[in-house]
């Protein structure tokens, strides 16, 4: 993850960030009428990180352009979702309802924010990481504490960039 981000190896756990983890289960069984049912509704993920492995069912959407895309699962694939100052976009998604005859399964695990996930060390500021940031590319989100992600993120109904629109940063202009 760190190469990818272009940060040096083992940035992410130094600052910690892979001590505060939730892994799920999602067990979809067969709808008689799914397009008549809800999902998971449109939303993206309010984690610093989320790895999904997925069953062949599938079911998992993404909106790209506009429209609902299919992520078509392959066979010991991951996927990944990440908030990295929009180098990767923590891309807005919903699963559909299993219309198909077996179950769907699926297991999402979670990179939270730990007590001390940040550059700061303890002051409990979190932002973008200084080796993503340049002249051409500026802080898009504020720096946050632990306590006004967790308030953005528990206790709202799920919806599409809940927690990357509270500290985004709007340009001037």
């Amino acid at each position: 993850m760190c190469q990818g981000l272009g940060v040096r190896p083992g940035k992410l756990k130094e600052m910690r960030c892979t001590e505060s983890v939730i892994l799920l289960g999602h067990f979809y069984p067969h709808c008689p009428q799914p397009d008549l049912t809800a999902g998971l509704v449109p939303h993206t993920d309010h984690t610093l990180v989320t790895i999904l492995l997925q069953d062949q069912t599938g079911g998992l959407q993404v909106k790209r352009d506009n429209q609902w895309v299919s992520v078509v699962p392959i066979d010991g694939a991951i996927t990944v979702n990440i908030i990295s100052n929009d180098k990767y976009k923590s891309v807005e998604h919903r699963v559909l309802a299993n219309g198909s005859a077996e179950a769907r399964i699926s297991i999402p695990l979670l990179f939270h924010p730990a007590g001390v996930c940040n550059e700061d060390g303890d002051s409990g500021y979190y932002g973008p990481l200084v080796e993503l940031l340049s002249t051409e590319n500026p802080p898009k989100y504020r720096k946050f504490t632990l306590k006004e992600f967790w308030k953005q993120s528990q206790g709202k109904a799920i919806s599409p960039n809940i927690v990357t629109n509270a500290f985004k940063i709007v340009a001037e202009g």
